[in-house]
């Protein structure tokens, strides 16, 4: 399978947890409930808040719980 349109490297930056960057996850969140969106995968590696993967999961769960009511 090919890969068509644009491509850009990742850029590399510190912990980003769910609804810490700088996109608009709100609004993304909302748009997917919208469309009956059911289950959200999390890819984490080991750019982790304090070196803890359970830290980061805790403050990207607390983000998705907040915005998912």
């Amino acid at each position: 399978m090919g890969c068509n349109g644009q491509t850009a490297s990742i850029i590399e930056s510190g912990s980003m947890e769910l609804g810490y960057g700088n996109m608009y996850l709100k609004a993304l969140v909302s748009a997917a409930i919208s469309y009956g969106v059911q289950a959200v995968i999390l890819e984490t590696h080991t750019n982790w808040v304090e070196d803890s993967p359970i830290k980061s999961l805790q403050l990207s769960a607390k983000f998705m719980n907040e915005n998912t009511e």
